[in-house]
């Protein structure tokens, strides 16, 4: 039981920094490019937002599995091939491409942003 709780934590924390990243590349571009889009308000609303995100990956996602022998976590509970569709975690790969594809894309843009800046 307590493997399947820090499971459900390793990927709520996961899923919730690297949102947490994207809410802090898009606070640098705002504040490069002079928009007032994060005032105090909306920032905490977005942080509220990435918090239950977090929450709804922690609770609701499969968690994924302590495997002792390749000393690492896996989604694979290693007890017959018939499981391992049953075990997968969607949402954590959408979240994990989705990541990828929108952080290289942000950062890229900032960094145009700086070049022009100067």
């Amino acid at each position: 039981m307590l493997h399947l709780i820090n499971g459900g934590f390793a990927m709520g924390t996961w899923c919730g920094a690297s949102a947490g990243c994207l809410l802090l590349v898009t606070n640098r571009l705002c504040e490069l490019t002079g928009q007032k889009f994060f005032t105090p308000e909306k920032t905490n609303l977005f942080i509220f937002f990435v918090m239950c995100y977090a929450l709804f990956m922690m609770l609701f996602s499969t968690p994924c599995l302590t495997d002792s022998k390749r000393l690492g976590m896996y989604f694979d509970p290693v007890i017959s091939d018939q499981y391992r569709v049953r075990y997968a975690n969607y949402f954590h790969n959408v979240n994990n491409i989705l990541i990828v594809g929108i952080t290289a894309l942000l950062y890229i843009l900032l960094c145009v942003v700086l070049v022009v800046k100067q």
